[in-house]
């Protein structure tokens, strides 16, 4: 027997493995596009630290419930010797199944969370995703039985021995974690709520986080993400000797923030799928987003150098950039806002509506 739930292998994060599970999962929704066109903000910190989630909080299985339903499996009701069963059983139930296993191949337990999608009775084996370094994609793997049985096997051991790493991890998900796509989603409201979504990226956003007694950090949402960087990043060049531990992470969080960008961009094209009439000036604002996001995507990439080399003179090109960058995207983010508003109500008048009642009327003598 053969079984393979639907997956969006491309998924539209990919910079967080957990997160991944989640999209890769709700791209296979009817209701994908106003789900994120709604949902995934982002905040970047001092460190150049970037996370799903708002202010300081990254998102937890709890933000996700309006499309996802999520369910823990008791790890104790199912020794190693019963899971590999119990997984079959949930995917023929149409259920997906995130599950810490042990990837380690020493006697160190190097935990990490699979999603398994589905599994062949002939070959043995269950079909999963992993991260593929060199091309920087997820790509579509299998991971035999008798793989899933021990590597389960030696993190069943490990929770016995410390039962505290079982509790820490559910702030992201359960050991065992059953997942299934929810039939429906309301999409009432979605649109003024996109609208939001965009607003609140082009004013952006900088919060002081208490981190400690007398100790503060800072933290960035919206474009106010690439001022706060280009700040950091300008601050950290200044000196004569800096440490380059905080700059490694710039890399990634580009990456992110790229990620985000293009569901910024799915955003504006789902509102512009829902208005009646988007005019050319709509248009151009969103073809002008587009254009950032390649451009935010070649800042990207020289981070990329920058992390393979490590030559300052990157920093310096990306750190003038970033200003330009942030003067471009808050244009674009206020020319589509200030002409999809004022459609929307347009929209929403009395005088569209008997108007498109008339219309709709009329096709219906016709048909009659």
């Amino acid at each position: 027997m053969k079984v393979r739930l639907p997956i969006v292998l491309d998924a539209m994060i990919m910079s967080d493995c957990c997160t991944y599970n989640r999209i890769a999962i709700i791209q296979t929704s009817p209701h994908a596009q106003a789900w994120l066109s709604t949902h995934m903000k982002m905040f970047v910190e001092d460190d150049f630290g970037a996370w799903h989630g708002f202010v300081d909080t990254i998102f937890t299985m709890d933000y996700y419930k309006e499309i996802l339903s999520f369910q823990e499996i008791n790890t104790w009701e199912f020794p190693p010797d019963k899971i590999v069963a119990m997984i079959k059983d949930q995917i023929n139930q149409k259920n997906y199944i995130e599950i810490e296993l042990n990837f380690s191949e020493n006697a160190f337990v190097n935990r990490h969370e699979a999603l398994l999608f589905g599994y062949d009775d002939v070959e043995k084996v269950f079909y999963t995703s992993m991260f593929d370094r060199p091309t920087r994609k997820f790509q579509e793997r299998t991971l035999s039985f008798d793989f899933v049985e021990k590597s389960y096997a030696e993190v069943f051991a490990y929770y016995q021995s410390n039962p505290e790493q079982m509790v820490n991890t559910q702030i992201k998900f359960f050991n065992i974690n059953r997942i299934s796509l929810k039939d429906t989603f309301d999409e009432d409201g979605c649109f003024f709520t996109a609208v939001l979504k965009l607003d609140e990226e082009r004013h952006g956003k900088c919060f002081a986080v208490t981190l400690g007694e007398n100790v503060t950090s800072r933290s960035y949402m919206g474009v106010r993400c690439l001022l706060g960087i280009e700040e950091n990043l300008k601050e950290i060049l200044s000196r004569e000797d800096y440490d380059n531990a905080n700059l490694r992470n710039l890399y990634w969080t580009s990456n992110k923030l790229y990620e985000y960008r293009t569901i910024l961009l799915l955003t504006m094209r789902w509102l512009i799928k829902n208005l009646e009439a988007p005019n050319e000036e709509i248009l151009a604002a969103s073809a002008e987003y587009a254009k950032c996001c390649e451009d935010f995507k070649k800042i990207r990439n020289l981070l990329l150098k920058y992390q393979q080399g490590h030559d300052e003179k990157i920093l310096h090109r990306v750190q003038k950039k970033l200003k330009l960058q942030y003067d471009h995207e808050k244009s674009a983010l206020s020319k589509f806002l200030d002409h999809a508003f004022p459609l929307y109500v347009q929209q929403k008048t009395y005088e569209n509506y008997k108007n498109r009642s008339q219309k709709q009327n009329g096709k219906v003598a016709e048909i009659r």
